[in-house]
């Protein structure tokens, strides 16, 4: 897959490195090695609606296999690798990467993204739907780097649309950490549980991002120091007027510094 890429790239900027060290001075070697220090950052946004073309069921079912594929465990759905039986209605899946360059252009991490939107049946207050998102977000360190932060997040664009309840809602420092298709204060119909790995740092909703009400948000973070895979899971509880469409945009930031 992509790593491959990669590694033909990095094998290739060794062989031009070496070419240039012999031409360098010691001043601007000594430059090049404090840029080198920089944490290095990605992210992506996107604006979710019925026109921005989502995925199929099965196209979306097809980018599932594929994070399990370079993520293991670290995937989507965490430790259950599939998704679970939630009775919700599927609506759309959107899906992103962004991969985080250093100052000498060679890549620090990749990382890819998922979210899904469902409607939940049955379920109208006051003429207004009740929907639920569910995000992923994963990132893959060079040997070079280490993660420090994975935060994906989503808001709410029209001041007629609520955020409402969400998970994770409290810091987890151990893992595996439990994500929630519902918890008593939401209305809804119970949902499963599933779980995903912590391997270092913690878990928490991302205070910034995070805001219930009238045109509001969500966003959970990981932080941490972790040369390895680490994927984040997240859901929210959200609605609007059953007479309009979903209006939403959705953001994710990968952040890595040098070993």
């Amino acid at each position: 897959m992509r790593n491959d890429d990669y590694c033909s790239r990095r094998q290739f900027g060794k062989i031009l490195g070496g070419i240039g060290l012999a031409a360098m001075t010691a001043g601007c070697s000594e430059s090049g090695s404090q840029t080198s220090k920089k944490p290095v950052t990605a992210s992506t946004e996107r604006s979710l609606s019925p026109e921005s073309g989502s995925m199929s069921r099965s196209d979306f079912a097809v980018a599932v296999d594929n994070t399990r594929e370079t993520y293991g465990e670290n995937g989507i759905w965490g430790l259950a690798a599939s998704e679970p039986d939630h009775g919700l209605e599927y609506v759309g899946a959107w899906q992103d990467s962004a991969i985080g360059h250093r100052t000498d252009d060679e890549p620090a991490f990749t990382s890819d993204h998922l979210v899904v939107l469902y409607r939940i049946p049955g379920l109208q207050l006051d003429g207004e739907q009740f929907y639920r998102a569910w995000l992923w977000s994963g990132a893959v360190p060079e040997p070079s780097s280490q993660l420090e932060a994975i935060r994906p997040s989503i808001h709410l664009v029209r001041d007629s649309d609520d955020m409402r309840r969400y998970d994770p809602a409290s810091t987890a420092t151990e893992g595996p950490v439990s994500v929630s298709f519902n918890t008593p204060a939401t209305p809804g119909p119970d949902g499963p549980t599933i779980e995903f790995p912590l391997h270092a740092g913690e878990v928490e909703y991302a205070a910034r991002e995070t805001r219930v009400g009238d045109a509001g948000g969500y966003g959970a973070t990981w932080t941490g120091a972790y040369d390895s895979v680490q994927g984040v899971n997240a859901t929210c509880v959200m609605k609007w007027p059953a007479d309009r469409a979903y209006d939403i945009r959705w953001n994710a930031e990968i952040k890595a510094t040098p070993k």
